[in-house]
């Protein structure tokens, strides 16, 4: 009796000790599984869905800054800062370390409130499925002033050419104006993006020469007029040949009294030896009839309006009298 005693004892021990066994590995299952379930990324906490929450978008025109649109950050984009280089103008790059590697995203679209529109910056991985992806190198302006104007559009364009210049001629891949975005609420944003919003800005004159002296040659070679301009010519005397055109126009500021201008200026051009006078209505010619006036002008005299935008196609060192008729 006493041996079965013993042995149902030591039974109920290893049962007791295999029972115990058991609940310790569901118990160390169980706060295993629960372990591996937190650590699983929530779909409203993932990384990407942070990064998507926290992109904030603000208008880009900030009319806070009415006053000195065009001066510090501008009304444009105006929480963020400008990066200046010697000699250049100032610019915004995206991706880039100043803008900590996120790139330039903009929605909406409203081509005569500039509050409407918005943009924002945005890491790659943290867009949308909702977003269009823009590839390739986009360049930006801002439209504080009319681009009809053909000064304000040549000015506005120069420092993306001294830019492209500066980094080995690279080329936007695209030209989007605002006004072709689809009329929704999707977020457009750019692979690369350089914008700016100073015109010529703090471009030094030597990088406005050498953007000019490019732009020139360019213009010529597309007009098929020699980028080297006309050379030097003489008279018969070996005096320098020198053509004076009075560049006219109609409308508002135009001369009171066109032919009284005309008599002047033809009296004083006969007055020096090799000088002739060319006068011309700016409305009468096309484009490249334009470069190759300026090509062959040297001394231009136009009242101060755009087309004194021309001179741009003139030889260096020519010269300019600008009127500014009451």
């Amino acid at each position: 009796m006493e041996v079965e005693s013993k042995a149902k004892l030591l039974n109920k021990k290893k049962s007791f000790s295999h029972s115990t066994v058991l609940i310790a590995i569901c118990l160390f299952s169980l706060f295993l599984i629960l372990i591996l379930y937190l650590a699983q990324p929530s779909p409203s906490f993932s990384p990407a869905l942070k990064l998507q929450n926290s992109v904030t978008f603000l208008p880009i025109k900030d009319t806070r800054f009415a006053n000195t649109a065009m001066k510090g950050n501008t009304w444009f984009m105006s929480s963020l800062n400008d990066t200046y280089e010697e000699n250049e103008s100032e610019y915004l790059y995206f991706p880039s370390k100043a803008s900590d590697e996120k790139l330039l995203c903009i929605k909406r679209n409203d081509i005569s409130d500039g509050t409407r529109n918005s943009y924002a910056l945005a890491y790659p991985e943290g867009l949308t499925n909702s977003t269009t992806f823009l590839k390739g190198l986009a360049f930006m302006s801002d439209t504080f002033y009319d681009y009809g104007n053909l000064w304000h559009e040549l000015t506005a364009m120069m420092p993306f050419v001294g830019w492209s210049m500066k980094n080995r001629c690279a080329k936007q891949a695209r030209q989007v104006p605002v006004e072709e975005f689809e009329k929704d609420e999707r977020p457009y944003c750019f692979e690369k993006a350089m914008v700016m919003r100073h015109n010529v800005g703090k471009m030094g004159k030597q990088k406005k020469l050498q953007v000019s002296d490019l732009l020139r040659c360019k213009v010529r070679q597309f007009c098929g007029i020699n980028p080297n301009g006309r050379g030097r010519e003489v008279t018969l005397r070996g005096e320098p040949s020198i053509t004076l055109t009075l560049l006219m126009r109609n409308g508002l500021r135009s001369f009171k009294n066109p032919t009284a201008v005309i008599n002047v200026f033809s009296r004083e051009c006969a007055m020096v030896d090799g000088c002739t006078l060319e006068v011309v209505q700016s409305e009468d010619l096309n484009f490249c009839d334009q470069v190759k006036l300026m090509t062959s002008t040297d001394i231009l005299a136009s009242p101060h309006v755009a087309q004194l935008t021309n001179m741009l196609f003139m030889d260096r060192n020519s010269s300019v009298m600008e009127f500014f008729p009451k």
